[in-house]
């Protein structure tokens, strides 16, 4: 018998895995742009990669992978990443709407481009905002609560 909803453990969401063709690159731009810092490293002899743990005390996390010889994926922009299923970009709550205009110049001077200036939700009470990082993956700013 299945265990009703309110029955069974509560989950949260972890993290966000990103696969990048330059780690270090990628490392600094999320250290610098989203204050993230490198909680540990695992080089796998085994699986022929490098996966980089990246996280903040608002717990935050990011997995970024590398392996030699992988291409690039396909690069998406708000207007185009529901032509297709798939996901196709993660989401990253600020307090304010002050918050949102500071961290998408931060993330535009570490080296995104700038998909969608900041500007009114779906809940026309919060703002949002749309950038690229420096290898195409999009990162959307939340105004949150």
């Amino acid at each position: 018998m299945a265990s009703s909803p309110s029955a069974s453990p509560s989950v949260r969401f972890h993290h966000v895995g990103i696969d990048v063709l330059d780690l270090d690159a990628a490392i600094a731009f999320y250290t610098e742009a989203l204050g993230l810092e490198e909680q540990w490293r695992l080089d796998s002899r085994e699986y022929d990669f490098t996966l980089v743990w990246l996280g903040n005390e608002a717990g935050l996390r990011l997995e970024l992978f590398h392996r030699e010889g992988v291409t690039r994926g396909p690069v998406y922009d708000p207007d185009n990443q529901h032509d297709v299923t798939g996901i196709k970009h993660f989401s990253v709550a600020v307090p304010s709407a002050s918050a949102v205009h500071s961290v998408h110049g931060r993330l535009i001077a570490a080296g995104a481009t700038s998909h969608m200036p900041p500007s009114p939700s779906p809940d026309p009470s919060k703002l949002m905002a749309y950038v690229a990082d420096p290898e195409g993956n999009l990162i959307e700013l939340v105004e949150s609560d």
